[in-house]
C-alpha cells in the first residue's frame, strides 16, 4: 500500500511541475503574441500608400490600382503604361 501511495505522490509532484511549466509557456506565448501585435501595428501605422502621378498626363492614379505584385499599370486618364519601380521611382 505504501508503494502505491509513493507512486501517487511522485505522480502528483510531476503533474504539478507540468502544470507550472504549461503556465510558464502560456505566459511566454502571450508575451510573444503581444509583441507580434505591436510590430504589426507599427508596420500598419508606418505604411501609407504614396500617391502616384502619371508621368505622361500628370493625373493622379488611384491607390487601389497599385498592387505590390504588379510592376505595370495603365493610367486611367491617358491609358499609357506606367512601369512602377518599388524603390520609389517611376519609369516611362
Amino acid at each position: 500500500m505504501k508503494s502505491i501511495e509513493a507512486l501517487i505522490q511522485e505522480f502528483t509532484t510531476h503533474l504539478v511541475h507540468v502544470v507550472e511549466f504549461q503556465d510558464n509557456m502560456q505566459e511566454q506565448l502571450t508575451e510573444m503574441q503581444d509583441t507580434i501585435l505591436d510590430i504589426q501595428s507599427q508596420i500598419n501605422d508606418d505604411f501609407e500608400p504614396q500617391e502616384l502621378k502619371c508621368p505622361y498626363c500628370g493625373d493622379l492614379v488611384p491607390n487601389w490600382l497599385i498592387e505590390d505584385n504588379i510592376n505595370e499599370i495603365e493610367c486611367p486618364n491617358c491609358h499609357k503604361t506606367i512601369v512602377i519601380d518599388f524603390d520609389d521611382s517611376i519609369e516611362m
